[in-house]
């Protein structure tokens, strides 16, 4: 029986699991690695850090779905892949492998933007938005008490870097947010709270068109969020963010919510990674130099003039779908399938009761978009458990404040 490794409990590493379960049942073996115990839906991690949903909504235990006897869970940190002797080696233990599938997701990158590293606030897992909610309300109860002026400015001004569809969502929910708490902190006027959204282009939400991107900066702005455009961050302190044009905000939240670049260097060997340090890989998402090796998500660079598939939920799933029919047909010595990628479409919200969506070339934006967006998260939610979390907690959002509690 081939025993089949997948490194990563994200999107694409948990479609692998479940299509290849689901087309070779019990005649493979499967170990799936995560460094958690739980699958994160994170295209709503801001939602987390902005209360208004739970973060048990979003996360879905691996040892659930992993019940087959000689399949198996391990929780633990991929440190190396022997590909020469077919061995991953974990925090854990060493395991053998005759098929492996790397889809162990990007990391930040915070291109050596001087302070960043040390003093923003990531949103990549669930530490980073429970340690950012934390981190805002803390600034908030601050600002409630104290009689310094500008103390309170700084602890109520937000800067968030990266006008991507990350950067835009955060701002849309923080500005919710904060809309929200104003009857809760009486002591802080509704005028002091500030949210900057800086973005090195020269405009928001580049990958959408750019009536979209118009659509989205008008309600941004109809918020209270001020968008600095052409105007990249170029140095952090504590206290301070500083534009590249001299620019001084003052803040004691900086939220990065752009750049990623992948984990791989240093687990596997150089000579399968580019210069960018991803995976190189076929059509078929397998290794050329190892055929056994498959890549999905975040971590891979096609070889060629191929162009790499975005980095979103949809194209990692795909393309775990994909490789877990490709080394189905490998252990069958059957034709594998070439990986074509085509986006269903973006649904991007910003704050609640408006998004802009671009599905082929329609084109449209308002209060339907953002249902319909809720409409298609709600179905990608992996049981119906999270969904009805999800869905109650949006509903008692309508009738009371969001959740302002520590966690």
């Amino acid at each position: 029986m081939k025993h089949v490794v997948i490194l990563g409990g994200g999107f694409g590493g948990v479609e692998c699991y479940r299509k290849l379960t689901s087309i070779a049942g019990k005649k493979v073996r499967i170990t799936l690695i995560n460094r958690d115990n739980y699958s994160l839906f994170t295209p709503m991690l801001h939602e987390v850090a902005t209360g208004s949903i739970s973060r048990k909504d979003i996360v879905q235990p691996l040892r659930e779905f992993v019940t087959c006897c000689h399949n198996h869970f391990i929780e633990a940190d991929v440190t190396s892949v022997d590909v020469k002797k077919k061995i991953v080696k974990t925090s854990a233990k060493d395991i053998e492998y005759d098929f492996l599938v790397v889809a162990l997701g990007s990391i930040t990158n915070y291109f050596n933007c001087e302070g960043a590293q040390e003093c923003a606030f990531p949103l990549k897992n669930m530490d980073d938005a429970i340690t950012l909610r934390n981190h805002i309300l803390d600034q908030y109860e601050t600002a409630a008490v104290t009689e310094n002026k500008k103390e309170r400015e700084e602890c109520t001004s937000f800067v968030i870097v990266g006008g991507g569809l990350t950067g835009v969502e955060m701002a849309g929910q923080l500005a919710d947010f904060i809309y929200d708490m104003r009857e809760l902190y009486p002591e802080i006027p509704n005028s002091v709270p500030k949210i900057t959204l800086v973005h090195a282009g020269d405009r928001i939400l580049p990958r959408l068109a750019p009536i979209s991107s118009r659509k989205a900066k008008k309600v941004l702005l109809k918020k209270g969020v001020d968008c600095e455009l052409n105007n990249p961050l170029a140095r952090l302190t504590p206290e301070v963010a500083i534009l590249k044009d001299g620019t001084k905000i003052k803040t004691r939240t900086t939220i990065w919510a752009t750049g990623i670049k992948s984990s791989l260097p240093g687990i596997l060997p150089a000579t399968l990674l580019n210069d960018r340090g991803l995976i190189e890989v076929g059509n078929d998402l397998s290794c050329p130099k190892y055929p056994e090796i498959f890549g999905v998500g975040d971590v891979v660079s096609w070889i060629g003039e191929k162009a790499n598939p975005p980095s979103t939920a949809q194209a990692a799933t795909k393309a775990g779908n994909i490789a877990a029919q490709n080394i189905w047909a490998t252990i069958q010595k059957k034709d594998k399938i070439a990986f074509e990628f085509k986006s269903k479409g973006d649904l991007v919200p910003i704050g609640d009761w408006y998004a802009v969506a671009e599905i082929g070339k329609i084109k449209f934006a308002g209060k339907f978009a953002w249902w319909m967006r809720r409409t298609v998260f709600i179905q990608r939610l992996w049981n119906w458990t999270n969904r009805l979390r999800v869905v109650a907690d949006w509903t008692l959002n309508i009738f009371r404040p969001r959740d302002t509690s520590k966690l």
